[in-house]
């Protein structure tokens, strides 16, 4: 168990005897000579020592340096024996001072529970787990065993939760988690669990001035103290619908009203000693009115949680008819897919049409049902509005007293994320007011000569660490009830000094006793412990829990109080009376121990070598190698790790332990096997809360009763109502989350890397787009800053456009409409084809329109360019404002005359049948060295000039105002003709 007093045993030393020890706790020598020994013992902590020890001593009246100085050494142990009780401490501090008394040397060293803290826990996370399970974890690798534990803290089940921490930390944590206090065995290095009122005495100890009381010092701090305190529980949960006043706190302002008193007519009979009368007569009508209504509210609070829950049942009922008529929709639509046009006339197809209009009448009943309950409730909730109006400050209270009020609110908020129902936030909220709405107080008590007396007081020798004492002082008026949690004992001096909590403290198990006491121990830790996750949080006060309490309280008060001998024995056996009963005894006869509650009518409890038969059998504890429980409904046995319930016709229902693998029975797993069942686990008592799983599939509900995740076994239908998270890491933005409003990436950064707007359409990327058709790089389609690109199966680029608006295409171009500056392609095809420079080896197009048109076939209804260049150029329209440079033929197509127009004036056409005109305004220049005609030429209508032997070879003609000749080429006449115009 563990040692929890030094002083609960008269002494014959006044000091604890101290040796000095290696590691492995081998005695190396006693320490004498040592000035300035303190002890500090704290109650569920780690308790110190500390001394002085000069550097010089007398020998044989020499001064020789002091032989503790090389033999104390760090880490190495001291061995206290005081009271018949023995501790081991680690020395870890050594403090060094020169003083005009001579040098010395201080030491400290601590309690070895301290050896704990060399030792670290680093990322370990348990949602459901007991006490003891905890503490063997942490002290696995430890030389440290768990002894004993209180057998309450193996019923609860808690979370626990750290990145990184020492034990001796994670051990403090845990305790506190579960309302435990840590008792230390350093000589046989074991570690005890006890619940905290079991630790110390009221043993009627009473300490007032006069009487060893040499100092006392009471301390209060009102800036901490609380007159309106607010409340919130998980995800911002209030409890302002079960308020009255529609408030999300509690407020008390009697400390202030203090000690105001008046009659039932509002007569003053005392005031207070802050606030005026008409305040505190105001406050006192109001509470009254509160009290009044508080009937009628809760009432319309029960009228509204149950209209509530039938909402939430009929809605439930909704939702799965829609289920049910989603299932038949989507038969209807295999029949339609499968039959096509055939599908209306076939017998299935009528069936599921038939089921589909009778199963949405029912849920236009089923809304017509909702919609009526909906309008009661609101009814119910105008209800408590009315009444919340009637109950508003501004209608209770003058302006005046609103103002002067305000002086004494005091606020403070109570967080408590593991919380989710609001009546239970309420309660707790309630609990924790009363601790904060009186300022706490901090006292400190001296004894005087409490030590050198220890043998001559009687009261007092028997004070322990964790008892409860009086202290009391008139002057100081001062009476208050303490627990003791820390002992300061200053040997040289002959004192001790008590840390005490006053009865506020001791009374409240939310923390504060417990926070005084694990505060005051040293040591560092990084722990995250946000959660709570708790599986029987508080021990649930069913009938089992209320007999335990009070058998073993009954058992407890016997053993301590003791009573008059009540127990014979006789020629029948044992006999032991209840004496407050005595018709109830018990006898114990030929081997048979039996408890009657009516004088041996009957037997209550009978014990034997075949068993235990009771009524009741209460315990925490039940141990056993096969155990069979019947009753009327059915059976559960426990056997080889394997906890089974059976139905009242013998069938397995629930397989809890380590069962049969059942797809390989000769093999084993350890889990939960459900046949035909359920799984239902309930975050309230209310409808529809928690999880369910069963053969229908997995259904969650929120707290306010909404399905916001279902699994539909039989059609493999997943639905969420929320978002859906897929973390890459236990933070906070990393991975995808997917929202109403869309899907969001996140990097391992928390940084946004793309993002879908559901609503806009708009996708928008923090780096590079890939879209790989394969693990190679530059496969498939990049964007990134610079632009868009393309990549084939070879990785060679086929496309780019880039940020500056320039394409380039190695394949085909297909649009409407192309516009760009530069455009090069294999191929571009288009409606309409604009741009500066046009490159590509066909071009095909409606209109095309660039400065520079290159291309090996160029084909088009209109095509306009400054430059055309091209092998093949087809179009019905071709303008150009510059050269046309042809490699070989120009051959017009066109049926009929086909023309070739420089301007207005000047036309060269062709007839379609062999003969081509040319139509000049002015003159017509031929400049050659030779020019050659063949066939018939007319110069009927032209006036020719300048035709003479030198400029023309062969047959030429020349002409005066008679005559016509042709000559030859040495302007020999070969024919003379008479002008018809001479």
């Amino acid at each position: 168990m563990g040692a929890i007093s030094y002083t609960n045993t008269v002494s014959d030393h006044t000091c604890p005897l101290l040796k000095l020890c290696k590691p492995d706790r081998t005695v190396i020598s006693p320490l004498k000579g040592i000035y300035g020994l303190s002890l500090t013992i704290r109650l569920g902590a780690i308790n110190e020592i500390s001394f002085t020890i000069p550097t010089k001593i007398e020998r044989q009246h020499i001064l020789i340096d002091n032989p503790l100085i090389d033999l104390i050494k760090d880490r190495y142990y001291l061995k206290m024996t005081y009271n018949n009780q023995v501790e081991y401490f680690l020395f870890l501090d050594k403090n060094k001072q020169v003083g005009n008394d001579g040098n010395s040397i201080s030491y400290t060293a601590y309690s070895c529970g301290i050896e704990l803290a060399d030792k670290n826990i680093r990322d370990y996370e348990e949602t459901s787990k007991t006490l003891s399970e905890y503490v063997n974890f942490f002290l696995a690798e430890t030389e440290w065993k768990l002894d004993y534990v209180d057998a309450a803290f193996n019923l609860k089940y808690r979370s626990f939760d750290v990145s990184s921490a020492t034990v001796l930390q994670c051990l403090f944590d845990i305790a506190e988690r579960f309302n435990a206090l840590i008792v230390w065995d350093t000589k046989n290095r074991k570690v005890n669990l006890h619940q905290p009122n079991h630790i110390g005495m009221n043993r009627g100890v009473r300490l007032k001035e006069g009487i060893l009381l040499d100092s006392l010092s009471v301390a209060t701090k009102a800036e901490d103290m609380v007159t309106r305190l607010k409340a919130y529980g998980q995800d911002g949960l209030e409890f302002r619908t079960l308020s009255p006043t529609g408030s999300n706190y509690l407020e008390d302002f009697s400390y202030f009203m203090y000690p105001f008193e008046c009659d039932t007519n509002y007569n003053v009979i005392k005031q207070s000693d802050y606030m005026s009368n008409q305040l505190c007569i105001a406050l006192t009508k109001y509470k009254r009115k509160l009290q009044s209504f508080q009937g009628q509210f809760d009432s319309l609070v029960a009228q509204k949680k149950t209209k509530q829950d039938d909402i939430q049942q009929e809605e439930q009922e909704l939702s799965n008819l829609e289920t049910q008529l989603k299932t038949y929709l989507n038969e209807r639509d295999v029949i339609n897919y499968t039959y096509q046009d055939q599908a209306p006339g076939r017998a299935d197809w009528l069936n599921v049409i038939s089921r589909i209009n009778a199963k949405q009448n029912e849920i236009n009943n089923k809304n017509s049902q909702i919609a009526t309950l909906n309008i009661q409730l609101m009814n119910i909730e105008q209800q408590m509005s009315d009444l919340g109006l009637q109950l508003k400050m501004e209608h209770n209270f003058s302006p005046e007293e609103i103002t002067e009020l305000n002086k004494y609110i005091i606020v403070k908020e109570h967080h408590n994320d593991s919380i989710t129902d609001e009546k239970d936030l309420l309660e707790e909220a309630k609990e924790i007011f009363k601790t904060l709405n009186e300022p706490p107080i901090h006292v400190n008590v001296g004894l005087g000569g409490y030590l050198s007396n220890l043998h001559e007081t009687m009261s007092m020798k028997q004070i322990a660490i964790g008892d409860i004492i009086r202290v009391q002082n008139d002057e100081l008026r001062v009476r208050l009830t303490l627990k003791i949690i820390e002992m300061q004992f200053d040997f040289n001096n002959d004192s001790v000094n008590l840390t005490i909590a006053n009865g506020k403290d001791v009374v409240d198990e939310n923390g504060k006793l417990k926070k005084v006491i694990y505060d005051i121990s040293n040591t560092s830790t990084t722990v995250n412990m946000d959660k709570y996750k708790w599986n029987q949080g508080k021990d649930a006060m069913d009938g089992v829990t209320q007999i335990l309490n009070s058998e073993f309280d009954t058992a407890k008060n016997i053993l301590i109080g003791g009573y008059a001998n009540s127990t014979t024995m006789n020629e029948r056996g044992l006999y032991s009376k209840d004496l407050q009963d005595d018709k109830t005894y018990l006898v114990i006869n030929n081997a048979l121990m039996a408890i009657t509650p009516d004088g041996g009518n009957s037997i209550a409890v009978a014990i034997s070598k075949r068993g235990v038969h009771a009524e009741v059998i209460a315990g925490r504890l039940l141990l056993g190698n096969k155990l069979h429980i019947e009753d009327e409904l059915g059976i559960v046995t426990i056997y080889n790790g394997l906890q089974s319930v059976y139905d009242t016709n013998g069938k397995i229902k629930v397989h809890l332990g380590r069962y049969p693998h059942p797809e390989s029975p000769s093999q084993y797993k350890y889990g939960l096997r459900v046949y035909d069942g359920a799984i239902d686990i309930r975050s309230s008592s209310n409808a529809y809360r928690g999880t369910q799983l069963d053969g229908s599939g997995f259904r969650a509900f929120n707290n306010n009763g909404v399905r916001t995740f279902n699994v539909d076994a039989t059609t493999g239908q997943v639905e969420i109502i929320g978002d859906l998270t897929i973390k890459s890491s236990p933070s906070s933005y990393r991975g995808v989350v997917i929202t109403s409003s869309g899907i969001t990436g996140y990097n391992a950064s928390g940084g946004i890397t793309f993002e879908l707007n559901a609503n806009s359409g708009r996708m928008t990327s923090q780096e590079n787009f890939l879209i790989q058709t394969s693990t190679s790089p530059n496969r498939g389609v990049k964007m990134d800053d610079y632009g868009i690109r393309g990549y084939n199966t070879s990785g060679t680029k086929t496309f780019e456009i880039d940020i500056y608006g320039n394409a380039t295409f190695s394949g085909n171009i297909t649009a409407s409409n192309i516009y760009g500056t530069t455009i090069n392609a294999g191929t571009i095809n288009g409606t309409t084809i604009t741009g500066s420079t046009i490159n590509g080896n066909s071009i095909n197009g409606g209109t095309i329109t660039g400065t520079t048109i290159t291309g090996n076939t160029i084909s088009g209804g209109t095509i306009n360019g400054t430059t055309i260049n091209g092998g093949t150029i087809t179009g019905s329209t071709i303008n150009t404002h510059r050269d046309v440079w042809i490699g070989r033929d120009l051959t017009f197509q066109g049926n009929g005359s086909n023309a070739i127009r420089f301007s207005d004036m000047t036309t060269i056409v062709s007839d379609g049948a062999g003969s081509i005109t040319i139509d000049l305004l002015n003159t017509l220049d031929i400049q050659s060295s030779r020019t050659t005609f063949w066939g018939n030429v007319d110069f009927s209508n032209a006036k020719v000039n300048g035709l003479d032997a030198s400029s023309v070879r062969g047959i030429w003609l020349t002409y005066n105002s008679t005559f016509v000749y042709l000559r030859d080429q040495y302007g020999k006449n070969l024919a003379q003709l008479r002008r018809s115009d001479s």
